[in-house]
């Protein structure tokens, strides 16, 4: 307020080049106080990232993504377990796995977490198989296809860490692959199979979080 009376008088007194020069430098000294105060002070909306896992053992793949994330104070964390099937001779059992978790997991229930209210900055998923999944079968409201319409940013990480001389590349094509943001991968030459298939500026080799 005072930053904006100063203004309205200087614009009243520009036949004045002392009262301007007197102005100029009272502004000059309080945009200087407005930018320390919304650098130092002011609360500023966090990035709010969420995990998506669904089986426990493969919790190793994220963790060390998760702490980095919730050691940062500009990140919002949270781990939301997912539902899934397991597929055997023909029959789909259901499993929950989030209360196998480590304990002290800022844990949020996959059916009242509400991704299309809060629309998370970060996404980051380990199963990238959707619907093609012959084994395990994560709960359709989860596919990848489903999650890029409540961020703009998927991120995939393998669950696995493989032999990369003799790596499945339609490994490269599932749609986890196809609709993620960044994927993550172990090495350059991981990155180099993958960039055939989705683009170079897609795929990040930073390694393992394993």
């Amino acid at each position: 307020e005072v930053y904006c009376e100063d203004l309205y008088e200087m614009s009243q007194n520009l036949h004045s080049k002392k009262q301007i020069a007197r102005l100029y430098k009272k502004i000059k000294k309080e945009l200087k106080l407005l930018y320390e105060r919304m650098e130092n002070d002011m609360e500023t909306d966090r990035l709010c990232f969420v995990f998506l896992p669904y089986k426990v053992s493969m919790w190793d793949s994220m963790e060390s993504i998760y702490l980095a994330a919730v050691q940062n104070s500009k990140c919002r964390v949270s781990v939301m377990p997912v539902p899934y099937y397991l597929l055997e001779d023909g029959k789909k059992t259901a499993v929950y796995e989030g209360n196998r978790f480590p304990e002290g997991l800022p844990i949020v229930d996959a059916y009242q977490y509400k991704l299309k209210e809060e629309r998370p900055d970060v996404i980051f998923i380990h199963n990238p198989y959707d619907g093609y999944n012959r084994v395990t079968r994560v709960e359709e409201q989860f596919y990848s296809s489903e999650l890029i319409k409540y961020t703009s940013h998927l991120c995939y990480v393998p669950y696995d860490v493989v032999n990369e001389n003799s790596f499945n590349e339609t490994y490269c094509i599932v749609p986890g692959v196809r609709n993620a943001w960044k994927i993550f991968v172990q090495s350059e030459k991981l990155r180099e199979i993958y960039a055939k298939y989705v683009g170079a500026d897609k795929v990040v080799a930073l390694g393992s979080p394993k």
